[in-house]
């Protein structure tokens, strides 16, 4: 029976994933390894099929997941890419959508995989806005550049208001006066401030609204399964189809 057949397809798939998730959490190298042998992931690996694996995927520890993002091999990178593509933040304002982000890993402690992470958000949130016009501008914003200064700054206000470390809190002011003159186009030689009402969101809903971006174990490690061999015809593409 066809429909039989599909539903034990995708629990087998369901199955397979969770168990490359316990392999990953021990070792990234071992998981990947184990989705190759068992048809899910293509040997040599396809970023594309990595990706869905980290968006797709339950009981991944969300510190492993945001170190591979934030590595800057080529392969991780083009991984990250992949991963940022598959999130809609169409009519999502940048705060709300980098919160719909890191919900998914947790950010790495060094500054430069947290920078690749932010840049690589910046561009397809700013792709994903509507066009001003004629110019390169989108949804009020001149460059992802401007976006990527701003994700920077919610992040640290993150940081500061909700460190239980940070004795004086950044104000309102402050936080609107760190990001003057952000908002630049060097093609159209234009240099404005983010509009002050964006700001004043974006300081309330970080101060009322904390975005969880500590580091955050995965679960419990166990036995990890023994591979299983892979039923005839259910290959890496169709396995993406299939799951």
């Amino acid at each position: 029976d066809a429909v039989v057949a599909e539903l034990s397809a995708r629990k087998l798939i369901k199955r397979r994933l969770q168990t490359a998730a316990d392999h990953f959490n021990r070792d990234v190298k071992k998981g990947v390894q184990f989705l190759q042998s068992v048809g899910l992931l293509s040997d040599p690996l396809l970023p594309e099929e990595m990706a869905w694996f980290f968006k797709n995927s339950i009981g991944l520890d969300k510190r492993a997941v945001g170190d591979y993002l934030g590595e800057r091999d080529e392969l991780n990178q083009a991984v990250l890419h992949k991963f940022v593509a598959l999130f809609d933040f169409r009519h999502v304002s940048v705060d709300d959508s980098l919160r719909i982000l890191l919900s998914s890993f947790r950010l790495p402690g060094e500054s430069q995989k947290i920078d690749r992470i932010a840049e690589a958000f910046s561009q397809h949130y700013f792709s994903q806005r509507p066009l001003d016009g004629e110019g390169p501008s989108r949804g009020g914003f001149h460059s992802w550049d401007t976006v990527h200064i701003l994700t920077f700054s919610i992040i640290m206000l993150n940081t500061d208001l909700h460190n239980p470390q940070v004795k004086k809190r950044m104000t309102l002011d402050e936080f609107v006066r760190n990001n003057r003159g952000i908002n630049e186009c060097k093609l159209r030689k234009i240099r404005e401030d983010v509009p002050r009402d964006w700001l004043v969101h974006i300081y309330e809903s970080i101060k009322t609204n904390e975005i969880k971006i500590k580091d955050e174990a995965g679960p419990a490690p166990g036995p990890a399964a023994p591979p299983e061999p892979v039923p005839d015809g259910l290959g890496p593409r169709q396995a993406w189809v299939e799951g």
